[in-house]
């Protein structure tokens, strides 16, 4: 009989003790985390431009060409700051080379070419259309690049990573909503980026470009697009 309860004891004992491991378990998984990402994206209309241009003069001497050169540059900076809100014109870079041709089995030089490349920042997408019309009936200017400029963007940066909050909280919520859960605490915010993208990207217009229609420049889809990453705590 003493033996019976014995057993009966250490019976008892066994089950009590994985139930017990299990309590701490289940006491453990009373709280939770929840980690989501969310993504936004705010449209932007151009304020202005910033154009990327190339002059190139040739003549017989150097000091020719390069005579010639300033004086072209200085009469397209002139037309443009009396006719149209320009901001900056700014020289990036200066160059002058020998031009040489093969000729009777050797090479020689026939001339000089001087050339300039100038960064232009305008206001307003109307006046970088009728810049760009003027620049292009130069037949010394080659526009190589036209990128959209936008004023006050850290503005539009807060609202994309305010768009991009929203979403991932609509996600932890909808989450929590499906176990029953009604409040959780904030732990964590990790924004990764708040960009502008520029679509599509820009071509090179020559030169005597025949020119048609009588708007030219297209802005593109000016974008910012903010990811952020949030972690919140809940318990049951």
């Amino acid at each position: 009989m003493l033996r019976f309860k014995i057993n009966v004891l250490a019976f008892i004992f066994i089950l009590s003790f994985p139930l017990t491991v299990f309590g701490k378990s289940l006491s453990y998984y009373n709280y939770g985390t929840i980690t989501a990402s969310g993504a936004g994206t705010i449209k932007i209309k151009p304020s202005g431009s910033k154009l990327y241009v190339a002059v190139s003069i040739f003549d017989k001497s150097h000091k020719a060409a390069y005579k010639n050169l300033v004086k072209t540059i200085s009469n397209i900076a002139s037309r443009l700051k009396n006719n149209m809100p320009v901001k900056l014109i700014k020289t990036a870079q200066i160059n002058i080379s020998p031009n040489k041709i093969y000729s009777e089995h050797q090479w020689i030089t026939n001339g000089y070419n001087a050339s300039e490349n100038l960064t232009i920042k305008i206001n307003g997408n109307k006046n970088t259309d009728n810049a760009v019309l003027y620049l292009l009936k130069h037949k010394s200017v080659q526009i190589t690049r036209i990128v959209p400029t936008v004023s006050d963007i850290e503005r539009f940066k807060i609202k994309a990573v305010k768009l991009a909050y929203r979403h991932a909280v609509s996600k932890i919520k909808a989450v929590l909503k499906l176990i029953g859960i009604k409040s959780y605490v904030l732990k964590t915010v990790n924004i990764k980026s708040a960009a502008l993208r520029i679509f599509p990207a820009q071509f090179m217009m020559p030169a005597n470009t025949a020119i048609q229609a009588k708007k030219i420049y297209f802005p593109g889809k000016n974008k910012i697009t903010a990811n952020v990453f949030i972690k919140v705590g809940y318990k049951k």
